[in-house]
């Protein structure tokens, strides 16, 4: 539970993790362009000038939960690509998670591949920048693993930015309703990812 005010005289034992379970919930309801600190503190049942403690401003707050997300998204990442020795299926794996991921928290994920603040992307901001760089690197490791040696770093990288533009297309589709006909249920997703790695396979190997 995020809401429920303190005592006098309590002191909150983690302050920023309180507001950031707060905002993570109000910007999946209201979507980040509702978002504000003040909404933020009043769901988290402290004062109006708490968040300051932790976010210069609103643009701090959306680059901090911007940067969680991409934290989340690299560990299920590097966990999926280690589930399974066989390079293929791990592939398969990480295409699921990765779609997963973005249907379950849709506005976290766009706010994530964003325009970011001032319409200029997340690709400048440090606090973003390292976590997303993180979260791509265990799809360049299996992609490594799936090619023939010898394999050159620029046949990684390229395979891998097929890999995610594929996944993250599919799942702007998803999100955008796009393909609801088709996908009603989680199983769906599972089989419609698996089917759309297996195409990418095919070309790689």
């Amino acid at each position: 539970m995020v809401t429920g005010k303190r005592r006098p005289g309590e002191k909150h034992g983690d302050l920023k993790a309180v507001l950031m379970r707060a905002a993570e919930k109000q910007l999946e309801q209201k979507g980040p362009e509702k978002l504000s600190l003040r909404a933020v503190a009043r769901l988290a049942g402290v004062s109006q000038t708490a968040p300051y403690n932790h976010f210069s401003n609103r643009e701090g707050l959306l680059a901090a939960l911007a940067a969680q997300g991409f934290e989340q998204l690299a560990t299920g990442q590097a966990a999926a690509a280690q589930a399974n020795d066989d390079p293929r299926i791990a592939l398969e794996r990480l295409g699921y998670e990765y779609v997963h991921f973005a249907c379950e928290r849709p506005k976290l994920y766009r706010l994530m591949f964003g325009a970011g603040v001032g319409g200029e992307g997340w690709h400048d901001d440090e606090l973003v920048a390292e976590p997303k760089s993180r979260s791509f690197a265990p799809l360049g490791e299996v992609i490594h693993r799936l090619l023939p040696e010898p394999v050159s770093p620029e046949q990684v990288e390229n395979g891998a930015i097929v890999c995610w533009a594929f996944v993250h297309g599919l799942s702007m589709m998803l999100i955008d309703g796009t393909l609801a006909a088709r996908v009603k249920s989680d199983d769906a997703i599972a089989e419609l990812s698996r089917q759309s790695i297996a195409v990418i396979l095919d070309g790689l190997t």
